[in-house]
């Protein structure tokens, strides 16, 4: 009895084989012999074919039904196999076409010249999808056939001959990129809209055009304003600018065996801080392990309290941007702990101004999250196992890239009681244009 196991095992053997040898093993357990009788009328058939399969204690026949399939091979293989071994005494003659020199091949060098083409666009990893796929996206405005036809200008500009359409897409599918956007990032409210403008018409739908053209003009123009602003602490002296975020949590330990899985783990904490001031970046990573501190609004602002301390003594402005987690970033908390190091400047007649913007929810890429990319891709390419929430640090900290990672370990007494703070500094209730505040925290 010929088991699946058994079925799968022989042909995971067979496709380790080279063409040659597969023909072979195959016209092996194939028995051709002459028809002894009709059983058709005025039939042409000549010869009988018989299959089997190999076992232990020899050839088992098999029905062409099982041979087949066990092989997955289509009868035209068979047919042309037995062909062969009838016109060559039983032994099939290797495939001739592979000595066919005819054929046009694209040179390596030329290969890699397209390689380098293809490279040569802008791609970004998925934010939020980034952990299950390695794939990098090109923009949407983008198609195969654009980028042939970029690449074929690019070729008559330094006097090359271009390859066709065909071989270009062969070369451009070795890469592992597509063009829309993956779908796990899109904003929810983009979402939303169009579903609503699919089940509407009339002035209905004109209506959720233009309340969506306004949500991302918005995204759009805040984008915008960052951008502008990042250039500005390049530029002028006294700026500085800055993105942050909360990591996903790292489990501890991070072992490469399956009983992992099923364990409890101990989770750390990196907090990212992404800066630009003059013409430098930096990435200060903030780690600590939950049984240390939470992730709350005192431990986020503990650690802003920590970058702003140790800034120079020449910045007179600090951009801060964050999306709009409200535990985290959006709260009352976040507010005083900004307030404390103004007081605390202003005791030391030092002047600075500190902005805290929220970006749109669903457009809150930020360059912090590219250092989050860059530590989780480096921990997919990882063979050492994390067993404690020490190696975390150091495996971060061994990460090359650009902007290297300047790494803080945190212990309990770096973090404070900002909650306290309400004893000192009054929640408003107004903003200076006279709409009302609403705090989280």
């Amino acid at each position: 009895m010929y088991s699946n196991a058994l079925r799968e095992r022989l042909l995971s053997n067979l496709l380790k084989l080279s063409s040659s040898g597969q023909n072979q093993f195959i016209s092996n357990h194939i028995v051709i012999s002459e028809t002894s009788r009709q059983t058709v009328l005025n039939s042409r058939r000549l010869y009988t074919r018989k299959y089997f399969l190999p076992a232990i204690k020899g050839k088992i026949r098999v029905c062409k039904k099982m041979f087949e399939s066990t092989l997955n091979i289509k009868d035209k293989k068979t047919r042309c196999l037995s062909k062969k071994m009838i016109f060559n005494n039983g032994m099939p003659y290797d495939d001739q076409r592979v000595k066919n020199g005819g054929q046009r091949r694209v040179p390596m060098e030329h290969i890699k010249y397209i390689e380098n083409h293809i490279n040569s666009f802008p791609a970004y990893a998925s934010h939020y999808g980034r952990e299950k796929s390695s794939k990098m996206y090109l923009s949407s405005d983008l198609s195969i056939a654009k980028m042939f036809r970029l690449y074929k200008k690019k070729c008559f500009e330094e006097g090359l001959e271009p390859v066709n359409y065909n071989s270009y897409r062969i070369v451009f599918g070795t890469f592992k990129l597509a063009f829309r956007r993956p779908s796990k990032d899109t904003c929810p409210e983009c979402d939303k809209f169009a579903i609503k403008l699919k089940a509407s018409s009339g002035e209905e739908k004109s209506n959720l055009s233009k309340l969506r053209d306004v949500h991302q003009h918005y995204a759009k123009r805040m984008y915008g304003e960052k951008k502008k602003v990042v250039c500005e602490a390049k530029n002028v002296e006294g700026v500085r600018t800055v993105s942050f975020d909360l990591q996903k949590c790292l489990p501890t330990p991070h072992l490469q065996c399956g009983t992992a899985y099923y364990s409890r783990q101990l989770y750390t904490f990196n907090f990212t801080i992404f800066s630009t001031e003059g013409n430098q970046n930096k990435a200060d990573c903030y780690l600590w392990d939950e049984t240390k501190a939470k992730r709350g609004s005192q431990e986020i602002g503990s650690c802003l309290l920590y970058d702003l301390n140790n800034i120079a003594s020449t910045v007179k402005l600090v951009h801060f941007y964050s999306d709009r987690c409200f535990g985290q970033n959006l709260n009352f908390v976040i507010c005083m702990t900004f307030l404390k190091f103004i007081y605390e400047c202003h005791l030391i007649d030092r002047e600075i101004t500190i902005q805290h913007k929220f970006m749109v929810s669903g457009h809150s890429h930020m360059e912090v999250d590219s250092v989050h990319a860059s530590i989780e891709k480096a921990r997919k390419r990882c063979t050492i196992n994390i067993e404690t929430p020490r190696d975390w640090p150091v495996f971060i900290g061994s990460i090359e890239r650009k902007v290297p990672f300047k790494v803080h370990e945190l212990n309990q007494q770096n973090f404070k009681a900002l909650k306290k703070l309400e004893q000192h500094f009054k929640r408003p209730t107004m903003n200076t244009i006279g709409q009302k505040i609403k705090f989280q925290l």
